[in-house]
């Protein structure tokens, strides 16, 4: 985004493996990543896909590619603004076969309500829940929970 003169149409991608976000390094490296044509250019939108590990069952910790997305927008007028998305069925009850799976939600559950907690502390922000898709319906800090006569949840996985 250049002021006064609007987008680029550029895009830049790069890898931010094993640094934090808020590291100056992450930083330094996207306003690195002007383009030259475009000196007075700023970032204007980040998108991160993260991996990241979820518990199951047994308490194991297992990797997984793409386990939340995460948008950061830097909008002048209106500030910034944040957009998470979470990518698995470890944050419902049931898994994405029906198949309820209780101890793998209260594996993981608790932890992205302290993650959109930590994300609401940083930005200062009080965060708003998205809209309900096929997978689950956000509610405070997760995924509302299903009708309590619920035994088996909706096979969802001819949607993935």
């Amino acid at each position: 985004m250049v002021p006064g003169q609007g987008a680029t149409g550029i895009t830049t991608s790069f890898a931010v493996l094993d640094e934090p976000l808020g590291s100056g390094d992450v930083a330094q490296r996207a306003i690195g990543s002007r383009p030259v044509m475009f000196s007075d250019a700023r970032v204007d939108l980040l998108h991160v896909h993260g991996s990241g590990v979820w518990i199951d069952e047994d308490s194991v910790e297992r990797s997984e590619p793409r386990l939340v997305d995460l948008l950061i927008g830097l909008d002048p007028p209106h500030g910034a603004w944040a957009q998470i998305a979470v990518h698995h069925d470890v944050w419902t009850w049931f898994d994405f076969h029906g198949n309820p799976h209780r101890v793998v939600y209260e594996n993981n559950a608790p932890r992205l309500e302290a993650a959109l907690k930590s994300v609401e502390a940083e930005l200062g922000v009080t965060a708003e829940a998205g809209d309900p898709t096929v997978f689950g319906c956000p509610e405070g800090y997760g995924i509302a929970p299903p009708e309590p006569d619920e035994e088996v949840g909706p096979d969802l996985s001819s949607r993935l």
